[in-house]
């Protein structure tokens, strides 16, 4: 462990130079006036005492104050080493919500004492030694997150690296909540829609996909103060593949409906994407004035599906996505697209080398989304010429 007593806190001071320039500064005039001349009553041999120029007033100002700059910078910082030394001698006995403040100083001070004791790789041992599948999924394992979210940006790479082992030790705890849970809301939401004739399954989002998707969309979610399980939101996914009709999309609300007048869940949120959407607009905003919930309507063209987030009676989110067997067929193909874009530059290259490929792709994307809607509705003839993927492009992103 390292002690206060052994480390040079010079060491870990650079702040000679870096002091702003103070308001007002910028105005004074450094120089003399163009074409000035000494009074005509001096001579050459007269000796005049001078006060001190403009100028180095301001250089003597910036060295008092990079001075006093670098005391008041040392003594926060042997103050936080102080509070480090002092957390590293007792950290196994800290809460998480101690432990979330440790992580936050040392953070902190990653730059300026990055040998310092407890180390990051310490706090993190000691965080996963913490969570467990039930504090996991509370208030300080969330705020945990929330911390490491604002930090992403200016990380080391040694930082960077050990809160990834906690976010990958998080999401396995995660994803056995969500086989834990997702039997019973199969089989309650299987029974449900039993008759509408649509084809019903379901997923529990994999370890490896639940930690990719911590650092983007769980950021946002934990500001409204979600835990960890609710802020993924689709742990447990289950989907109704549907002949494409309105009618049965009708029949579909009105069997989560009853769910909800049964008490068996609440409806949380509605997201409707498509130009010829599911689930129609008028639908979504009777019910939105009947039980009041989030919903999103984007009907421009692409994907077309609607995705309903339901809380089951132990307040834990699943989500229900509605598509019709057409559409369907493109989605499934189409998800190697949407994952390009977590793949290496190198590997994206191997698809698209412009912008002017990606855009062309995103037609021809937009193109089948549009026909395969079509011929669930028959508004387009099965035997009407399909969309062709664009010339120079790999076959692997035919759709259709």
């Amino acid at each position: 462990m390292t002690h206060l007593n052994g480390l040079n806190i010079s060491n870990f001071i650079s702040f000679k130079g870096n002091a702003t320039q103070t308001e007002g500064a910028d105005k004074i005039k450094t120089s003399e006036p163009k074409g000035a001349t000494l009074p005509p009553v001096l001579k050459q041999d007269t000796f005049v005492k001078s006060t001190p120029s403009e100028t180095s007033k301001i250089e003597q100002y910036d060295d008092d104050y990079d001075e006093e700059y670098e005391k008041e910078q040392a003594k926060w910082l042997q103050k936080r080493l102080s509070e480090l030394d002092k957390a590293a001698q007792n950290l196994e006995s800290q809460t998480l919500e101690e432990l979330r403040c440790i992580l936050e100083l040392r953070l902190s001070l990653q730059y300026e004492a990055p040998e310092a004791e407890p180390s990051l790789k310490t706090i993190a041992d000691t965080i996963i030694s913490k969570l467990d599948k039930e504090s996991v999924d509370t208030k300080e394992a969330a705020d945990i997150w929330r911390l490491m979210s604002v930090n992403t940006d200016c990380m080391t790479e040694n930082a960077d690296r050990e809160l990834s082992r906690i976010i990958a030790h998080a999401s396995i705890l995660l994803h056995s909540i969500g086989q834990e849970r997702y039997q019973a809301n199969f089989d309650t939401l299987q029974e449900a829609f039993k008759d509408i004739n649509a084809e019903f399954s379901g997923r529990v989002k994999t370890a490896k996909s639940i930690e990719e998707k911590i650092p983007h969309r769980i950021k946002n979610n934990l500001r409204n103060g979600e835990n960890l399980f609710n802020a993924t939101s689709d742990i447990c996914g289950y989907r109704l593949v549907t002949d494409g009709s309105n009618e049965q999309g009708e029949k579909i609300m009105e069997r989560i409906e009853k769910l909800t007048k049964d008490g068996k869940y609440t409806l949380f949120s509605i997201s409707s994407h498509g130009e010829n959407p599911y689930i129609s607009k008028d639908e979504i905003e009777r019910l939105h004035d009947e039980k009041g919930f989030e919903y999103t309507i984007k009907q421009y063209p692409g994907f077309t599906g609607t995705n309903i987030i339901l809380k089951d009676k132990e307040d834990k989110k699943l989500e229900i996505q509605i598509i019709g067997k057409e559409v369907n067929k493109i989605n499934i193909k189409e998800h190697k697209f949407y994952k390009l874009w977590t793949l290496s530059e190198d590997e994206h290259r191997k698809y698209f080398t412009s912008r002017r490929d990606i855009g062309a792709y995103e037609e021809y994307m937009n193109a089948c989304y549009a026909y395969a809607r079509g011929l669930e509705l028959g508004t387009i003839d099965k035997n009407t010429e399909k969309p062709e993927l664009p010339e120079g492009l790999c076959e692997d992103l035919r759709l259709i």
